[in-house]
């Protein structure tokens, strides 16, 4: 709100320095306007505060009762101060700043001077000792243990099995059949002895033969079955 108010007064003195001298044409001007302070605070009430161009004064005001100026530089007939540094200096000290001279333009800035507060300097810190790393013992290699040489199992020699000796069958003694015992004949009649005799002694070898079929039957039957 301020810069706009400061351009309308620049606005207004160019208008009015026109019309009061419509002959002459009015030369270029530049504004700064800001607060003047001396090691940081505003300076008192009344204080010099002047522009500085090439070496000679160009304008000269006092602050405000709050360390406020406003300078209006002019550029004289004849001399070009576009782009030209713009030096300012608070009673008999130079400024810090410096301002770049504009045809109609307007600045804010403020001014300082003294000793610039001394910068602090930064302690060093201290870098920590780096820690010693210990290197670890390497630890010995174990010698490698001997792999003991296979046991050779013995083969167990087979014992002979003893085959069973074979059973020798038994062959059964065929029981000789019993012949049926002969009932002896009553003695025959008186008439008949003779007779009877004859028979007797022819029936014997036939009974004889009976039994040997027999007994050869029975044999033979036996070796069959087994």
């Amino acid at each position: 709100m301020k810069k706009i108010a400061l351009s309308l007064l620049v606005l207004v003195l160019a208008i009015w320095s026109a019309f009061s001298s419509p002959a002459v044409a009015q030369p270029p001007v530049c504004l700064f306007y800001g607060l003047a302070r001396v090691d940081g605070a505003p300076v008192p009430g009344g204080t010099s505060v002047s522009a500085w161009v090439q070496g000679v004064k160009a304008a000269e005001t006092t602050t405000a009762g709050d360390g406020s100026y406003r300078l209006v530089v002019v550029q004289p007939e004849g001399q070009l101060f576009s782009g030209t540094t713009v030096e300012f200096k608070i009673g008999e000290s130079t400024a810090r700043q410096t301002g770049v001279w504009r045809a109609g333009e307007v600045f804010n800035l403020n001014l300082d001077y003294g000793a610039p507060a001394p910068t602090p300097t930064p302690s060093p810190t201290a870098s920590p000792a780096p820690t010693q790393t210990s290197t670890p013992t390497p630890s010995p290699t174990p010698a490698p243990t001997p792999t003991p040489a296979p046991t050779q199992a013995s083969t167990p020699t087979p014992s002979p099995t003893a085959s069973p000796a074979p059973t020798q069958a038994s062959t059964p003694t065929p029981s000789p059949t019993a012949s049926p015992a002969l009932t002896p004949a009553p003695p025959p009649a008186s008439g008949l002895g003779c007779q009877s005799r004859a028979r007797s002694q022819v029936g014997w070898p036939v009974v004889d033969l009976l039994l040997l079929v027999s007994l050869y039957t029975g044999l033979v039957l036996g070796r069959r079955r087994k």
